[in-house]
């Protein structure tokens, strides 16, 4: 009887240690005036068995979180579910944390708190990039995305070069140079992640002042005189992200080597707001050697990498209506299109990117009776008036330039341009990066607006004939730049098509028309009336407005 009586008399407590909705590995939980206690496996979960009946006094405590006292009342023979919840207290910690860099001597010397996260965690968090696999598993880490696989680390609110990115303590300072620049490691090679919260700048210079990210790479392991590797795949629905990595490493007699070659593809993504997302595709391709010594006296690894990653710039405009003709060819429901333009009224047309009050002159507009419109292309302004001008734009897919540098699409796109202007008797070319000129000077310019992977638009202005006087009312233009382009009285027109063709706007206008077809086989077409009524739609809702006209870059 004596053995039945003391079993009844105990009781079991089960459960989870928690950090928000992430579980704390190897927690201690603990009888407090007792010798019991256990310790949490790697997921958190403890069982306590032998524990007395009635009122008990738990202490649960971790490394880098606050202490947890709970009083619970169990029955005899009771096994009772407990969830259990931690704080994380980072600042607590005070011990020395021996981290991956190069200054061994002096980190160990510091007393600097540390969060890790296993490679196993980075796995578990689906991600673009290991920086945004870290942020989802380490408080106080955030990221600024600034492209469709590019996060900047951000702690503390403070980023860039306040931030000190390394790779095996080997600085990374690729994320610092500009928006469209990442951490430019591949993330399926990462062992461990280490986060160094707060001022570190007497260890590692001053572009730690926030803190700093190390990102280990994995060692080979495994059997000496044997060789190891593995294959991963991931996919993303999001963006249909295909990723594949494949690793060999070898080691025998302390000689260490490894190889990894990983590739990461994804297209646009698509959201409820504004459907397909354009220029948020990329692929990234990164090769990876490493060959390493360990003997007793200390170890020594080299490392090669090669890392390529082709991306697009986003957008930003979240008006899914904004490039309808270019999203036209980009979605395969209209051919490639060259459409020449016909001003019927006076405008004054500003890029993207530019100021309304830098540029217009709202008193000189008005008394001249002239619309401000504002473009979605970048480029300077432009002062239109009705035959004084010839404007083209070309609606054509991104893969017509595909290995070209930007500086190049723009000759490239206009060749058939210098070919009609030379059957006028004009020499012209391009002056980088996108201005028409011929040796008297410049007679007109370029832009162009990048509408994903899939569709690029492409415009051109050229001056016919001017009213020079009104256009310094309209526009604030600076008489020295007016005059370097060759207008030396604010009474002369500038008319370079004009005067250098001696034709008529017509007829400049109809040899363009003549070489483009002979020159693409293309044939002449009206706008159909569904597009028609779709940019009349879009001149309404948007184009028109104060807001988007106004509108602060």
């Amino acid at each position: 009887m004596l053995p039945g009586l003391a079993l009844a008399q105990t009781a079991t407590l089960t459960g989870t240690v928690r950090e928000r909705q992430q579980p704390v590995p190897f927690a201690s939980v603990s009888v407090r005036g007792t010798t019991l206690g256990t310790t949490a496996d790697a997921n958190g979960r403890f069982e306590l068995r032998k524990v007395p009946a009635g009122m008990v006094a738990l202490q649960i405590s971790a490394v880098g979180y606050t202490m947890l006292n709970k009083e619970v009342t169990v029955a005899e023979g009771q096994t009772l579910e407990l969830p259990l919840t931690l704080t994380a207290a980072p600042a607590a910690l005070n011990e020395v944390v021996v981290t991956g860099v190069s200054r061994a001597t002096e980190i160990r010397r510091s007393p600097v708190p540390i969060a890790t996260l296993s490679r196993r965690e980075i796995s578990l968090n689906a991600n673009t990039n290991v920086i945004d696999a870290a942020v989802r598993g380490i408080p106080g880490l955030s990221a600024v995305t600034t492209g469709p696989n590019v996060s900047k680390p951000f702690i503390r609110g403070l980023g860039y070069n306040r931030v000190l990115t390394l790779y095996n303590g080997l600085r990374q300072e690729g994320q610092q140079w500009g928006d469209e620049h990442g951490v430019e490691v591949d993330g399926y090679d990462i062992e461990r992640v280490e986060v160094v919260k707060g001022p570190a700048s007497l260890l590692y210079g001053s572009d730690a002042v926030a803190g700093v990210v190390n990102l280990l790479p994995a060692l080979p392991g495994g059997p000496e005189g044997r060789l190891g590797g593995e294959v991963l795949s991931e996919y993303q629905t999001n963006n249909g992200l295909i990723g594949n990595s494949l690793g060999l490493n070898y080691q025998k007699n302390g000689f260490q080597t490894s190889f990894r070659a990983s590739h990461r593809l994804a297209h646009d993504y698509r959201n409820s707001v504004d459907g397909l997302v354009y220029n948020t595709g990329f692929r990234e391709l990164t090769l990876t050697g490493m060959a390493g010594l360990r003997k007793s006296w200390g170890e020594s690894h080299w490392y090669l990498t090669l890392y390529d990653n082709q991306q697009e710039i986003p957008d930003g405009s979240r008006d899914s209506l904004s490039r309808r003709f270019t999203r036209q060819v980009a979605e395969g429901r209209r051919k490639p299109t060259m459409r020449l333009w016909q001003w019927n009224e006076p405008a004054v047309v500003i890029g993207a990117f530019q100021s309304l009050a830098n540029e217009v002159d709202p008193e000189g507009a008005r008394r001249h009776g002239i619309n401000v419109v504002r473009r979605i292309s970048g480029g300077g302004a432009m002062f239109m008036e009705a035959d004084n001008c010839v404007t083209y734009s070309m609606h054509v897919p991104s893969s017509l330039v595909d290995g070209l540098e930007t500086a190049e699409t723009y000759p490239f796109l206009d060749e058939w341009t210098m070919d009609a202007l030379s059957r006028l008797g004009v020499h012209a070319f391009y002056q980088p990066l996108n201005d028409i000129a011929t040796d008297q000077g410049k007679i007109g310019g370029a832009a162009q607006k990048r509408v994903g992977t899939a569709g690029l638009l492409h415009h051109v202005t050229m001056s016919y004939d001017i009213d020079a006087d009104k256009m310094l009312e309209v526009l604030r233009i600076g008489r020295e730049k007016l005059r370097g382009k060759g207008v030396t009285s604010a009474k002369k027109r500038v008319d370079p098509l004009r005067r250098q063709t001696g034709v008529s706007r017509a007829e400049i206008w109809e040899t363009m028309m003549t070489t483009f077809e002979e020159r693409y086989g293309a044939r002449r077409v009206e706008l159909d009336e569904a597009t028609r009524e779709e940019a009349e739609q879009l001149a309404r809702t948007k184009f028109t407005t104060p807001e988007w006209t106004a509108r602060v870059p």
